[in-house]
C-alpha cells in the first residue's frame, strides 16, 4: 500500500527567483521551517561475481557495503593562479586562536576568538560553548569529553539551544557565527565579512582575504584547533556537523582535517556551480570567478580526502541542495553514509530535530551502535526491489519502506510515497529488504532501513530516471 510522504510545492517559488534574489531569499531561509554515478545510487544490477543465494537474490559481495563510487582524484593544493592568494590548507599549520570570554560563567557561555585579517584589519569571531559540566555548574573531568564544531548555514547564527542540546548529550559543543555578529546578532566592527551574496561571490577577483568562504573556513578550523586545547576535551575524539551553507563548510573542514572522528553535513554538499540555488548565480559571474571559487572553495575538491565517516542527510525535495548534487557529491567521499528525508524542510530547527545525527556521532566517537549501512539497490529478473543491509547487532534493523516517485518532474517538484517492504536476516550481520517489482510509471525509489533504536540509513536511488539524472548517459 503506497502512503503519500512528500511533495514538491515548495520549490515551485522558488524557481521564479532571479539568482541575486534567490540567493537574499535563502539567506534567511535556514530559520524557517560531473561523473558517473556511483554504484548505490545509481545501479539497478547487482554487484559482479555474486553468487545466488536461496532466495533467489544474489549473496553481498564483499565491497557491496564499500563506499560508492570509483577511483577518486584527490584535491591538489597548487598555489591558485593569483601569487597573492594562500590556500584552505596553509591554515592547518596556524596554532589555536587567541580567545577571550565572553562575560561571566553560564551555561552556554559566549567567547571571542582572534580571526584572520581582513581588508587589513584583525577579526574576531564570536561563539557558543557548552559542556555538561557547564550545564550542571559543575567541573568536567580532563580530557574526558568527545568534542563537536557546529556549523551553521545561511542566515542562522551560533545557536544557543543547538549547543546545549549537544552538550546534554555528552558533548564539549563549540558553534562559531560565520557571518561576522556578536552575542546580540548584531555586526561587530572587526567581525570579517557579512555572508550576504555579496560578501560570497561579488569579491572572487580579489584575494582570499576578502572572500567570505576563506574566512568562513578559517574560523571553522580556528574553532577545532581552540576545542582540542581545551583540558576537558579529548582531542582525539572530535566531529563537525554542519547545516546548509554549513554543511558544505563540514565537508571542506573535514576534507582538509584528518584528525576528525566523524562529520555530517544536513543538506549541505558540493558540486554548486552544477545544481541546486546557486548554478544561476554561477551563470551569472565572469566564467574565471566561477572556476576561482570552484578551485578554492567547492566542497567537491575536499570530499576525496577525508579521512572520517561521512553522513549525507537530505530532504527528497529539497530545492536549495537538491538529491542529484548531493548524491553526486556523496560519490566523491571515501566512506560517507546517506539518509533521505521524504519531505524534510530546509531549515535549523528541522536539521536539529534529527535524532539519527547525534546516533551517526555517537557510534563514531563513543563506541555507541551504528546506524545500518545500505547496500546499491537493484532488481531480480522477476523486478523485484532488493537492497542488502549491514547493521550493529546492538540495534538490528527493525523495519524497512520503500520510498518511490513517478512521472518526469522536476526533483524537488516530485511526490513521493512509502510503500511495504520485507525485511529478513540473512546471516553474519547482514538482511536483506525485498520489495515488490515497481509499477511500471516509477521512475525513482530507495529503500530506508530503521533499526530498533528508533536510526535511519537510505540506500541510493534506482529506476529508470537515475542514468540521466546523475549523469551516467
Amino acid at each position: 500500500m503506497r502512503r503519500l510522504v512528500a511533495t514538491g510545492r515548495v520549490a515551485r517559488a522558488t524557481r521564479a527567483c532571479g539568482a541575486l534574489a534567490l540567493l537574499a531569499a535563502c539567506a534567511t531561509c535556514g530559520d524557517g521551517a560531473s561523473g558517473a554515478p556511483p554504484a548505490d545510487v545509481g545501479s539497478s544490477a547487482p554487484a559482479s561475481g555474486t553468487a545466488p543465494a536461496s532466495d533467489g537474490a544474489p549473496a553481498p559481495a564483499s565491497d557491496a557495503f564499500a563506499p560508492p563510487g570509483g577511483p577518486r582524484t584527490a584535491p591538489t593544493w597548487d598555489a591558485p593562479e593569483r601569487g597573492d592568494d594562500a590556500t584552505l590548507r596553509d591554515l592547518l599549520s596556524r596554532p589555536a586562536p587567541a580567545f577571550a570570554w565572553d562575560g561571566d560563567a553560564q551555561p552556554v557561555r559566549g567567547l571571542f576568538l582572534a580571526g584572520e585579517r581582513y581588508e587589513g584589519r584583525p577579526t574576531r569571531a564570536f561563539a557558543l560553548y557548552a559542556t555538561p559540566g557547564s550545564l550542571a555548574g559543575v567541573p568536567d573531568a580532563p580530557g574526558s569529553l568527545p568534542a563537536v564544531l557546529l556549523l551553521h548555514g545561511g542566515g542562522g547564527r551560533a545557536e544557543p539551544a543547538w549547543v546545549e542540546q549537544w552538550a546534554a548529550r555528552g558533548y564539549a559543543a563549540l558553534a562559531p557565527d560565520l557571518a561576522g555578529r556578536g552575542p546580540d546578532d548584531e555586526r561587530l566592527p572587526d567581525g570579517g565579512p557579512d555572508q550576504t551574496p555579496l560578501d560570497r561571490f561579488g569579491r572572487l577577483d580579489r584575494p582570499v582575504t576578502e572572500h567570505w568562504h576563506w574566512h568562513a573556513c578559517a574560523n571553522a578550523l580556528a574553532a577545532l584547533a581552540w576545542l582540542r586545547e581545551r583540558p576537558e576535551v579529548d582531542p582525539a575524539r572530535c566531529a563537525v556537523v554542519g547545516i546548509s551553507w554549513g554543511g558544505a563548510l563540514a565537508c571542506v573542514v573535514a576534507g582538509l582535517d584528518e584528525r576528525l572522528g566523524a562529520a555530517v553535513t544536513i543538506y549541505g554538499c558540493g558540486l554548486l556551480p552544477e545544481g541546486g540555488f546557486l548554478e544561476h548565480t554561477f551563470a551569472l559571474l565572469p566564467p574565471d570567478w566561477t572556476a576561482r571559487w570552484t578551485a578554492l572553495y567547492d566542497p567537491s575538491r575536499f570530499l576525496p580526502s577525508m579521512r572520517a565517516p561521512l553522513l549525507f542527510v537530505d530532504g527528497t525535495n529539497d530545492p536549495i541542495f537538491p538529491l542529484d548534487i548531493v548524491l553526486r557529491s556523496r560519490a566523491l567521499a571515501p566512506d560517507a553514509a546517506l539518509l533521505l528525508v521524504p519531505g524534510l524542510e530546509h531549515g535549523h530547527v528541522q536539521a536539529r530535530a534529527l535524532e539519527d545525527v547525534p546516533r551517526f556521532v555517537d557510534a563514531a566517537l563513543r563506541g555507541a551502535p551504528r546506524l545500518p549501512r545500505v547496500s546499491a539497490p537493484y532488481a531480480l529478473a522477476d523486478g523485484t526491489r532488493v537492497v542488502d543491509v549491514r547493521a550493529d547487532e546492538r540495534a538490528p534493523p527493525a523495519s524497512a519502506e520503500v520510498v518511490e516517485s513517478i512521472g518526469d518532474v522536476p526533483l524537488a517538484e516530485r511526490v513521493w510515497t512509502c510503500g511495504d517492504a520485507t525485511l529478513v536476516p540473512s546471516g553474519a550481520g547482514t538482511w536483506r529488504v525485498r520489495a515488490d517489482p515497481a509499477a511500471p510509471d516509477v521512475e525513482l525509489w530507495f529503500v530506508t532501513v530503521v533499526d530498533d533504536d528508533g536510526g535511519r540509513a537510505s540506500s541510493g536511488l534506482g529506476g529508470p530516471a537515475v542514468a540521466a539524472l546523475l549523469g551516467d548517459g
